[in-house]
């Protein structure tokens, strides 16, 4: 029912003949450019007339092409390899374009082969994939994708419960049940963006029963899993972060952060509203020069206070 109403309101999902999707991901229908799909380094989605037509000529006349018949969706764009961006902007669209026409191809470029989440969580929606080289052009004999609305790092509240429920469905998994497993996600293993002290953080959130996650070891579906079972999170800003949509309802998340990150913060305060979670900040101190992608160093004195307020209110 959910996904009924939200294709009767959503008027961005459009279907298209013989379409032209170029190497830089841009599309033309019979010549005319079509400004579809999600962000797009190449793709500011004010392209001058001169450009439209340098782009459509090129990829025509002196391109390789490739001719595919059948249906095929479109959604990918250049943050396709991120966990977040992954599961809140490009699968949810995909799943809605792949009920609202029945069926279809998801067109991937082959350098995302290599992320499991990708191929795991088409796999459990039921996709099958048309995995492309960048480097040619493709005309589609009907091609289904999807204007950007909302636009980068906002959450559809119905689009991201209609995904989750089906995610959870595929895995047999209920959240109905009562859990009171209690988890922290470390990004110790990640390139970027970590806690210098996160050893001190570790040791006090162990001795109040929380669980280390480090969301690399796991796959997909075993995300999935852990965390559908998760009354509390508690993690620094980041990718792992995103596990939250498959918490239950009335659970609670801290989320740390550098307070004076110049780019959007909010994501993950969003995607907990559209999951019903309760939301607590804490701020900790970017460690050299403020960048978004910082080290930073928590002040165990001031965490303290903030999670026992989150614990115990």
């Amino acid at each position: 029912q959910v996904l009924k109403k939200l294709q009767k309101r959503l008027k961005n999902v459009c279907s298209f003949k013989n379409a032209l999707v170029t190497p830089t991901n841009h599309v033309f229908v019979k010549g005319i450019y079509v400004s579809t799909g999600l962000f797009n380094h190449n793709d500011d989605k004010k392209l001058t007339v001169k450009q439209k037509v340098y782009l459509f000529i090129k990829f025509r006349y002196f391109s390789s092409i490739i001719y595919c018949n059948g249906n095929y969706l479109l959604a990918f764009d250049a943050w396709s390899d991120n966990y977040y961006h992954w599961l809140c902007e490009v699968l949810p669209r995909l799943y809605l374009m792949s009920q609202q026409f029945n069926s279809g191809a998801v067109i991937l470029p082959q350098r995302l082969k290599k992320f499991k989440f990708i191929t795991e969580s088409i796999e459990l929606v039921g996709l099958s994939t048309h995995w492309i080289n960048e480097n040619d052009s493709y005309i589609y004999s009907n091609l289904v994708t999807v204007i950007t609305n909302p636009p980068l790092a906002h959450v559809n509240p119905e689009m991201q419960s209609a995904l989750v429920n089906r995610l959870l469905s595929a895995l047999n998994i209920s959240l109905g049940r009562k859990s009171d497993t209690k988890i922290f996600v470390s990004r110790a293993k990640a390139h970027r963006r970590l806690i210098e002290n996160e050893p001190e953080v570790i040791a006090l959130l162990k001795n109040a029963g929380y669980l280390v996650i480090y969301p690399e070891d796991h796959s997909f579906a075993e995300q999935v899993k852990i965390f559908s079972t998760a009354s509390a999170m508690i993690s620094l800003h980041g990718a792992g972060m995103t596990n939250l949509m498959f918490m239950p309802s009335g659970g609670k998340v801290m989320e740390i952060r550098e307070k004076n990150w110049a780019t959007n913060p909010l994501c993950y305060w969003r995607l907990a509203n559209v999951r019903e979670l309760q939301w607590a900040y804490h701020s900790g101190k970017s460690v050299g020069e403020l960048s978004n992608f910082n080290n930073i160093e928590i002040d165990m004195n001031i965490f303290k206070v903030d999670f026992e307020f989150f614990e115990h209110g």
